[in-house]
């Protein structure tokens, strides 16, 4: 995989354009739906609007374990707010702003938190 650009973040969100597409690529249910990281205690959600124009992946292979991958085919936006459904009690209502992605191939994952005073670095929990 060959990144060609940083687009940027959404929160700790990252969005990098590759080069194209890796091999070996799986639809579930979370990428059926378009989101892109949800958090089980805040009942937010990073989501792609117009599901029409995106197709999103995961990749079996190992060393892409937590990415997912867009093919985006028109130009599609990517929002943050509350989860559908959520039943429990939003943490917060302090969203991100909406992210457009033109026409490409794009991969995402989740930016590590790091404390640089204390040199730790962790997953994000939301």
């Amino acid at each position: 995989m060959k990144v060609t650009g940083y687009i940027g973040n959404q929160g700790d969100v990252l969005v990098a354009k590759i080069e194209e597409l890796p091999g070996d690529l799986f639809q579930d249910d979370q990428c059926k739906k378009g989101i892109l990281v949800f958090g089980e205690l805040s009942g937010h959600v990073h989501e792609l609007e117009d599901l029409d124009f995106v197709s999103v992946y995961r990749s079996s292979q190992e060393k892409y374990a937590g990415l997912m991958f867009l093919d985006v085919k028109k130009e599609v936006r990517l929002r943050h707010g509350k989860q559908e459904n959520f039943k429990g009690r939003e943490a917060d209502q302090d969203y991100h702003k909406p992210a457009t992605l033109p026409p490409g191939t794009y991969v995402t994952g989740i930016v590590p938190e790091t404390d640089h005073l204390s040199g730790v670095i962790r997953k994000v929990v939301d």
